[in-house]
Parts: C-alpha cells; structure tokens; sequence
C-alpha cells in the first residue's frame, strides 16, 4: 500500500478551481483515496473521495463515494468526479 502527499490541481471551465492531496493509493486493495483540500471561490470545510475497483463478473466496477461539507458543494464535486470516471471509461473502451 502506497500513501503519499501528492496534490493534484483540477480546474473547471466556469472558473471553479480546486486542490486535491492523495491520501490512499492501495493496488492491493484496488483503492484510491483523495481529499479535496482548496476549492474556489468557495471555501470547503471537509472533503473525502473514495474509489473501489472491485471485481464484476468478467471485469470492474468503479464505486465512488464522497463525503463533503459544506453540502452545497456535493454537486459541483459530483459533477467534476463524473466527468473525471467518464473520461476513464472513454479511455479504456478506445484501448481495450
């Protein structure tokens, strides 16, 4: 299992910017664990994302889950993390 510091940087087109610190990346257990750190303009008071990959008949699936405060800001999160998954899925159905 590897935990590390690493951020990462993600900026939406309307403007919304937000930091992200890795907290899990476990290949064993297939799971990978961030924390949303800085999102502006507005403030965040706690973010967790998880992501599973578990087995599913002949392949995976990926379960996310997402536990953040303020509330309001679940949406936008939502938002950025589906569009970030559809881009994994797009990837893997052009080289599979």
């Amino acid at each position: 299992m590897a935990t590390f510091r690493a951020h990462r940087h993600l900026r939406e087109p309307g403007g919304m910017a937000m930091k992200s610190l890795v907290v899990t990346q476990d290949d064993e257990l297939r799971r990978f664990q961030y924390r949303f750190v800085v999102v502006t303009p507005q403030p965040i008071d706690f973010h967790l994302g998880i992501i599973d990959v578990l087995p599913d008949g002949d392949g995976s699936r990926a379960v996310c889950s997402q536990e953040i405060l303020p509330e309001a800001l679940a949406p936008i999160v939502e938002g950025a993390v589906g569009e970030g998954i559809a881009g994994i899925a797009r990837c893997f159905a052009a080289h599979p």
